[in-house]
């Protein structure tokens, strides 16, 4: 469903940058909230924010408490990927809808489920799954539209056809995949990305195995959001990032990997922040990851690596006295990682300050 197989933390002088994409169906950071307000632009200068639509605001208002109320799920997918115009989402509706009768029909006629889930997938491939398979695809409207597809808009699409048929079906997640089980007593297990998965062959492809969870329909739709965070941050759209994240943990909070995600926005943030000499934000977006969580010592350390350099930015265009300043603050720091690295701001030659232990070299690009 997204790109990428775990974490890869890059270091570079003594700043660290990470990218995360792997889904883990953990348990975690369960405390996390969302309000309205993640969903406006910042007061404060960020990276690349742009404004959530006012449709996407309106079913955050319907999914926070768990439950799908105002929308119906085909609705709210092309509303979690942006479309709000009332007449497009009914021109979706009508299609799938128009689409699905012929399929009910020749479905009557056969004699198993297998047969009648296979003959699904094949028409769900025909009519919209009919193009690339695209990894981090965030849009349903994208699938529809353009045939561009991956397990999350493929669950979501067989899921609404099997429950307009009258099966009972649910999505069901690994780490890195969803897919859909048919059936209580005696299930069938589709795999929707694959076309032929129901087909009578020797071989099938390999699919991502692993622990299972059951997912809401809200928990599902919580899956877009955070494919449209790892785009963003693959963009290095952080505060982009960071908020798609923060709603996909908002709809699905047991969802570890959005969380580590989140941190990861705002570290590499933080980190691109501080390279733009924008030290008060920089801080700003770490101490946020800290929130998430205060014991990472990557994060740690990259706010010593940001206060060293804010320090050194400081000396080097001649405010000493802001310098000074700021390492008195440092020296009183509440958090003994802080307040122990003994912040002795001393003038040099060279404009950088030294602070041990800690490199003056900048981190690298991401």
């Amino acid at each position: 469903m997204e790109p990428g197989t775990g974490s890869t933390n890059g270091r570079h002088g003594d700043a660290f940058w990470t990218v995360l994409v792997a889904i883990v169906g953990s348990s975690l950071f369960s405390g996390l909230t969302v309000t309205r307000a993640d969903f406006a632009t910042s007061s404060r200068p960020t990276l690349a924010q742009s404004t959530p639509t006012r449709s996407l605001r309106m079913l955050h208002d319907d999914l926070i408490d768990g439950q799908l109320d105002d929308f119906s799920l085909l609705e709210a997918a092309l509303r979690c990927g942006g479309v709000g115009d009332v007449r497009e989402i009914r021109q979706f509706e009508g299609s799938f809808s128009d689409w699905l009768q012929p399929v009910a029909r020749r479905i009557e006629s056969m004699s198993s489920r297998r047969e009648q889930a296979r003959e699904l997938l094949h028409a769900l491939h025909r009519r919209w799954c009919f193009g690339a398979f695209d990894a981090p695809c965030a849009r349903l409207d994208h699938t529809m539209r353009y045939g561009r597809y991956n397990c999350v808009t493929t669950v979501i699409l067989f899921r609404i056809a099997a429950d307009r048929l009258g099966w009972k079906s649910r999505a069901i997640s690994v780490p890195g995949h969803v897919f859909v089980r048919i059936g209580n007593d005696v299930t069938l297990d589709v795999q929707t990305t694959c076309r032929t998965w129901l087909d009578p062959v020797e071989r099938r492809p390999l699919v991502p195995t692993g622990p299972e969870r059951v997912l809401s329909e809200v928990q599902l739709l919580a899956k877009l959001r955070y494919n449209a965070g790892v785009i963003a941050l693959g963009r290095s759209r952080y505060e982009d990032a960071a908020v798609a994240f923060r709603q996909a943990l908002a709809w699905d909070p047991q969802d570890r990997s959005a969380a580590q995600n989140l941190v990861a926005s705002y570290n590499n943030g933080a980190l691109r922040l501080c390279q733009l000499q924008r030290h008060r934000d920089a801080i700003d977006f770490i101490e946020r990851a800290l929130r998430i969580d205060p014991r990472l010592r990557m994060l740690r350390d990259n706010e010593v690596y940001i206060y060293q350099s804010w320090l050194g930015f400081l000396s080097g265009t001649g405010r000493a006295d802001a310098a000074t300043e700021l390492a008195r603050f440092l020296q009183r720091h509440p958090r003994p990682y802080l307040r122990n690295q003994a912040w002795n701001w001393v003038p040099q030659p060279s404009s950088r300050v030294l602070v041990p232990g800690v490199s003056s070299r900048p981190p690298a690009a991401p």
